[in-house]
């Protein structure tokens, strides 16, 4: 194998673990990817108008409000480095950016403020 052909061998293996890793961020989701966004934008946009707690009190207000599982939110966020709002913000939306396809354009589902 020529040196071009072993380079090009590593970066489609390298792309392949990308892929693998994005789809099982993806699959591992507590709720839909659109979801997931309303609640980051939520917890945005409650930063912006004061700092963080260092706890995960404006996600948990959006679970509730929106009567979603929180355990299973909460422990995703914490499993993605989201210790709190503003790690969630920073750690667990840029997981999920980089994990969905045209994340920046997904609407939230209905009946969710956005």
């Amino acid at each position: 194998m020529t040196g071009k052909d072993e380079k090009a061998r590593r970066k489609e293996i390298l792309y392949s673990q990308r892929e693998e890793k994005r789809r099982l961020v993806r699959e591992g989701l507590p709720v839909s990817a659109p979801m997931m966004k309303a609640l980051f934008d939520y917890i945005d946009e409650h930063l912006s108008s004061a700092e963080c707690a260092h706890s995960l009190r404006h996600a948990s207000e959006f679970i509730h409000t929106n009567r979603l599982p929180k355990e299973a939110i909460i422990a995703w966020l914490v499993k993605a480095g989201g210790y709190c709002d503003c790690e969630a913000i920073i750690n667990a939306q840029e997981l999920l950016e980089d994990a969905v396809p045209g994340y920046q354009d997904l609407l939230p589902p209905d009946g969710v403020p956005g």
